[in-house]
């Protein structure tokens, strides 16, 4: 009877340090989790300014073509004149 109760005991105790370890692992996993939703995040605000900037590009692209066609146009229009 005693070594029953011994062995109970020392199960009890076992599945406390358990427990206790669990805890103790808990805090890490959270920290990483945080840490991975802070990456996502931040992931985000980039593929986003990433888009703000091919925008933006594709605006000075569609000017730089639209300026070169102007400049055509204007030395037509200056060749016209004779000095």
């Amino acid at each position: 009877m005693r070594e029953i109760a011994d062995g109970i005991k020392h199960l009890s105790n076992a599945a406390q340090k358990i427990a206790a370890y669990t805890n103790d692992a808990k805090q890490p996993f959270a920290s990483i989790t945080e840490g991975v939703k802070l990456t996502s995040e931040h992931s985000q605000q980039v593929s986003s300014l990433t888009e703000e900037q091919f925008a933006a590009m594709e605006e000075v692209t569609a000017s730089s073509e639209a300026l070169a066609h102007l400049t055509g146009d204007l030395k037509e229009m200056v060749s016209q004149f004779h000095i």
